[in-house]
Formats: structure tokens, sequence, C-alpha cells
């Protein structure tokens, strides 16, 4: 009887195993945010893994070499620009966003690119990012006779919704861009709702035309809008999950991998490992993220943190360039252009991060359990920044009144008038 079932269990085995193929794939994310490209990089390793060929459109081509991994590397056609510190207005983000939108166009253009367009080279799946570029990559799917998937670095944007076919309710889903959460006053909403429609107004008006040219120059199609040229995705990523965030309504289309980047921690380098294990107080981490130019910093706001860090028991840990500043460091300051910063908030040590509240770096830390000193500076930070203070494991300082850190640092490390984190939640 035995024997008979071992030759069932074999014979199921191979007949699977005939059936099973791999896929071409390819991968679009022209982001040059090496922290958005963070996220993907696991999805794409992980299809590899399952023997799927992937062709990766990319800035970030993999250092190490896969069999089944190929990339067109576009980083030449685009330098990495920064957000600055200052005057990160609504219609100046909408502009820049608009601006890379253009930029993004003339990936196209590429010449390994163009090859690939005109030689409609048949993929089985088209995985491009879901941000500035989706209007203009999304028909490469017609192209590629291929279904195409979306993949969100960030929250789910309203516009998520539209393109899957459902309205956004704005009375009550905060603006990306808003200093709201889902608890809301009547005139919150009222003054969300407003804000809400401008935003969305102004995105078609100063994308539409764009989006129009190069989708007649490069695909010979016809579009009416924005959200109609990516209404042929199939499915949409993003990068939060609704434990972390807010439980919006969503349709099936849409899949919460947020957390999907996060790796189990490795050994830290050798001096960052020796500089902590001599602090006797533990130690606090500073960064303000890949996209937020620190030349931007203006020099009084640099003498404040380094000031508020002076007067602390703890260690500090800053990831930051001080090439720009002729400054002399605290004795208990280490300054590095980079550092591994998941693996850092997994010691013990660690006690507090002080970010900009990115959306990769709210992950990681809410992963480790760690709370946070939160410096939004733009985009979905101040968001990201409001939904952490309200489930009381972060608190939050405006970039113009960084003259107070040190108060808020105290908050944090000695009196706990918040809820502390007290197991690392698993994603």
């Amino acid at each position: 009887m035995k024997s008979i079932s071992f030759a069932i269990v074999v014979f199921c085995a191979l007949t699977i195993a005939q059936q099973t193929r791999s896929s071409e794939i390819l991968v679009i994310f022209p982001t040059t945010a090496q922290s958005h490209y963070r996220v993907v990089r696991p999805l794409i390793h992980s299809l590899l893994d399952r023997g799927h060929k992937v062709l990766a459109i990319t800035n970030f081509p993999d250092a190490v070499e896969r069999a089944n991994l190929s990339h067109i590397d576009i980083s030449g056609l685009k330098p990495h620009s920064k957000f600055k510190t200052s005057n990160n207005g609504i219609i100046k983000s909408l502009k820049r966003v608009i601006g890379n939108a253009n930029t993004y166009a003339t990936i196209l253009n590429h010449p390994t690119v163009a090859k690939l367009l005109q030689s409609r080279q048949k993929f089985d799946l088209v995985i491009a990012e879901f941000f500035t570029p989706t209007p203009i990559f999304a028909p490469i799917a017609t192209v590629v006779d291929a279904p195409i998937v979306g993949f969100c670095p960030m929250i789910t944007f309203p516009w998520i919704n539209e393109v899957m076919g459902m309205e956004t309710t704005m009375s009550y889903m905060p603006s990306l861009l808003s200093n709201s959460t889902d608890r809301m006053s009547f005139f919150q909403r009222i003054y969300n709702t407003v804000k809400s429609l401008f935003i969305e107004i102004a995105f078609n008006w100063m994308n539409t035309p764009m989006v129009r040219q190069i989708n007649k120059n490069h695909y010979g199609i016809q579009t009416e809008s924005v959200i109609k040229t990516m209404a042929n995705l199939s499915m949409i990523m993003t990068n939060n999950y609704h434990s972390m965030f807010l439980p919006f309504p969503k349709l099936p289309g849409i899949v919460e991998v947020g957390g999907i980047h996060v790796v189990d921690e490795k050994p830290v380098p050798q001096d960052l490992n020796d500089f902590i294990n001599g602090a006797e107080h533990g130690v606090v981490l500073f960064s303000l993220g890949s996209v937020v130019s620190e030349a931007s910093l203006a020099a009084d706001k640099l003498n404040n943190i380094l000031d508020a860090f002076s007067k602390l028991k703890q260690r500090v840990i800053m990831k930051f360039d001080v090439e720009k500043y002729k400054i002399q460091l605290p004795v208990n300051v280490k300054v590095v252009k980079w550092f591994p910063q998941r693996d850092l908030l997994a010691l013990p040590k660690v006690l507090l991060f002080i970010s900009h509240a990115g959306m990769m770096s709210t992950i990681e830390t809410i992963h480790c359990g760690k709370p946070m000193v939160a410096i939004p500076i733009f985009g979905d930070q101040m968001f990201n920044t409001n939904l952490l203070v309200e489930k009381q494991v972060a608190v939050a300082i405006e970039y113009k009144h960084l003259e107070r850190l040190l108060g808020h640092l105290f908050v944090v490390l000695h009196f706990q008038l918040f809820v502390p984190v007290k197991t690392p939640i698993s994603l």
C-alpha cells in the first residue's frame, strides 16, 4: 500500500513539473529614488528564485549577476535630483511630478528600450512602477502583448481606486498631501475634499496633454485622459498595509504588500558595531532618507540638530553628508554617508529613530518596534507622520522649529509621553 501511495505522489510531482514553465517578465521601474526600487527588488528576486526570466528597465542594476536576470540600465538619462528641505508646496510638488514625467518619457528614446519596442518582443507579464511614470509606460503592455501589474512604492493613492474602477470618497479618505487622518472634523472634511479635488484637477490638467502626445508619438494611440491610459492594469500592488495605516475600501485588484522589502537583519559593519557597543545609555539614529537634499539644510538648522545631540547622554549615528559644512561634531556623534538602517533599527541598544517619515523608513521603524521623532519634509511624509502620532508611537516636529528638537527627544527618551511599541510588528 505504501509503495502505491509513493508511486502516486511521484506521478503527480512529475506531472506538475512537466506543466510548469518559466515566464518572461518585463519590469519597468524607472524611479531615481533608490529607496523606491528597494521595495520591488525582493519581488524580482522571488520571481527569479522560482525560475522566471526577468528583464528590468531600471536605474539600479543588481551588482550580482543572475542567469535569468537582465537589465536595461537607464541611469545615465536622468540624474537623481533630491527634494530641498523648504518650499515644497502642493503646486511645486505637482510641477516636479510633471517634470519627472516628461523626463521619464525620454526613456522611450533610449536605444535599447526603443529597439525592444520596435521588435515587439512578447512577454508573459509586465510589472510597472505605479507613480509618475505609469501613464507613460502602461501602453507598453499592449506592445508586448501581456497583462500589466502596477507596483506603487508608497501608500494607496486616491486615483488608484479610480484606475481600478471605484470612485474615491473624499469626505473621509484624507488626501495624500494633507495633514489629516481619517478622524476629521466637519470643516476638516470640507477642506480635505476641496484640496483633493484641486490636486486631482491640477494633476490631470498638467499631465493629460503630455500623456496624449507621448501615446500618439510612441504608441500610435489616442487617449482621452490619464486615468483611461492606465485602465488596462490588471492589478496594483501598494506598499502599505491596513493594520499599519488606514483601512480604506478597495477592490480585489488592489493588493497590499507593505513590508515586502523588510528582510532578516544582518550583522552591522564593525565600526558601527563598536560605536554602539560602547554606548552605555543607548543610541539614537538620524536619517533624512535618500530623496531629501542634505545640502539644502540651512546651517542654523544643522546647528540646532547638533546642539540637541550634544546634550544627550546617548550616542548618535547620523546618516549625513557634512562635506559642505565646516562644523565640529559633538563627541557623542558619529557621521556616516550611509548606514544599514533596517539592521541598526533591530538592535536593542537603538532607542529612537529621527526620520523624515518616508514610507520605507516608517515601515522599518514599525517592524522593529522603535519610536520615532519625525521631521516631515514633503509629499506623503506629513501623512505618515500624522498616522504615527495618532497611534502614539511618534512625536512630530516641523523643520522650521528644529530649535525645539531637544525637548522632543527628552519626551521620547525619558518621559515616554506616548504608548511605546513593546513588541516589533511582524509584517
